[in-house]
């Protein structure tokens, strides 16, 4: 039996997320927004990433794993 999540959608004028911590076991964290400069830079901060396709909406996700670019 699936479980339910509740993800939260994020205000289209607020550049605020929900803390990745509290994202679902697959990454998802919240949904809808914007793919403005300011949302993503505020995302890419706290390592969260965009997933989308075109007419879909778009989720918020948080990878499981990370790593650096080192020049």
């Amino acid at each position: 039996m699936a479980t339910k999540i509740l993800i939260p959608q994020l205000h289209p004028k607020e550049f605020s997320f929900p803390n990745p911590l509290d994202a679902s076991d697959e990454g998802l964290l919240a949904w809808g927004g914007d793919l403005s400069c300011e949302r993503l830079i505020q995302a890419y901060q706290r390592g969260i990433f965009p997933w989308f396709n075109e007419n879909d909406p778009i989720f918020m996700v948080v990878s499981q794993s990370s790593f650096d670019f080192v020049p």
